[in-house]
């Protein structure tokens, strides 16, 4: 009888541990953040302001909850916009005559009635999601003369997924105004910095849209400049940076055929380079070593791998909720009997 009360008293000492860490569980699954990933949707621009004009630069990302924390490069220095003690103390800003600052919602920041001095500082914005940060593209302050023309608000989407092998539009698009004429440029960067850019001069590239297509998977880069003209004043602005991530292309089934059957494949191959030709393939480059690269491209709707990752890990939360609660539920079902 006492063994018999011993094992008793052990597989409730036993249930209750196991219902106590399955409380435990479930009090951390409810605490996760099931958007505890956000990817840049939004990187800031480079513009031409004129001096003493509002200089604004924007930063985005797809979480709700996310927090913007905005630095400044100058002079090979990096400047906190949280820090208020260092910022106070930067020779920077006396070249901002009104003040600066961040919007509420962190967003975007502001330089009032900014001086030349500052021409070629970095602004950047680190986002923060959860246990994650993402850097976004750096913009670089670009001061003109004072009266020149404001420059465009130019828009790309921050990334885009393509397969490789696969042609697809880059697009660029801008706010425009009345009586003004806008030029595009597409650029490429090797590693995603503006300074390292490159003219693309094959066909297409001087369009808001420019199809391109890359045959290897990777990690490719790309700005749009659109200078904007009005009686005989004009601004430049580069759009923020553009990633296109290139993943490896589909599987294809082995062709075991006869020779008459593995021909047309051939000749779809060879159909399907015309795009890349007329949107600036190898064979109608220019000879500039500004067009020898063979860029990437993705639609500007492509789908967000960072977005796919984030509704598989929210799946995934609530599933291992769900589990706990089973967990939980038949331990104190047990403990009842």
């Amino acid at each position: 009888m006492m063994d018999l009360v011993k094992t008793v008293k052990n597989r409730l000492s036993i249930s209750k541990a196991m219902a106590t860490m399955a409380l435990l569980l479930a009090f951390m699954c409810l605490l996760m953040p099931l958007s505890a990933m956000a990817a840049i949707t939004a990187n800031p621009q480079s513009a031409n302001y004129p001096e003493y004009a509002v200089a604004f630069y924007e930063c985005d990302a797809d979480d709700e909850g996310a927090e913007y924390h905005w630095y400044i490069v100058f002079n090979g220095t990096t400047y906190d916009f949280d820090d208020t003690d260092s910022i106070t103390k930067a020779e920077w800003i006396h070249y901002v005559d009104d003040g600066f600052g961040a919007a509420p919602n962190g967003k975007s920041i502001h330089f009032d009635g900014i001086h030349k001095d500052l021409d070629g500082a970095v602004v950047y914005c680190i986002v923060k999601a959860g246990d994650k940060e993402y850097k976004s593209g750096e913009a670089i302050i670009q001061v003109t003369d004072a009266g020149s023309l404001m420059p465009p608000v130019v828009k790309v989407p921050a990334s885009v997924e393509v397969a490789a092998g696969e042609p697809a539009k880059l697009s660029c698009t801008v706010d425009e105004a009345d009586g003004v004429n806008y030029e595009f440029q597409w650029y490429k960067s090797s590693n995603g910095t503006l300074p390292d850019i490159k003219a693309i001069l094959e066909e297409g590239a001087a369009k808001a849209e420019m199809t391109m297509t890359e045959d290897a998977p990777g990690t490719y880069y790309y700005y749009c400049m659109v200078t904007a003209a009005k009686g005989g004043a004009s601004a430049v602005t580069y759009s923020g940076r553009l990633t296109v991530n290139v993943s490896e292309p589909a599987s294809e089934e082995p062709t075991e055929t006869p020779d008459a059957a593995t021909e047309e494949p051939v000749e779809t191959a060879a159909e399907t380079e015309e795009p890349s030709e007329t949107s600036g393939g190898p064979e109608t480059a220019a000879p500039s070593e500004t067009a020898t690269e063979k860029p990437s491209s993705s639609a500007s709707g492509g789908i967000n791998i960072m977005s796919l990752l984030i509704i598989l890990v929210s799946v995934l939360g609530i599933l291992v909720c769900i589990a706990v609660v089973i967990v939980i539920v038949i331990l104190l079902f047990k403990k009842k009997k």
